[in-house]
């Protein structure tokens, strides 16, 4: 056991429903240069790891609850 979580990806659709927002608002942050860089691209869509990226990026802007 390494002790690190089991990666995450998630996309747009995915980051907008665990936030609670539209997928327009996902789409905004990222053409804003809000989001974090992605990590990888999957079928020609930006992708990200939700514990690694996306928590993080999301608490420390007031995105997520506690």
């Amino acid at each position: 056991m390494t002790g690190r979580s089991p990666c995450e990806p998630v996309g747009g659709l995915e980051i907008a429903g665990r936030l609670g927002v539209r997928r327009e608002t996902v789409a905004m942050w990222k053409q804003r240069g809000l989001l974090p860089p992605a990590r990888w691209t999957v079928s020609g869509e930006d992708a990200w790891d939700w514990a690694l990226d996306i928590e993080p990026w999301a608490r420390e802007t007031g995105r997520k609850g506690k």
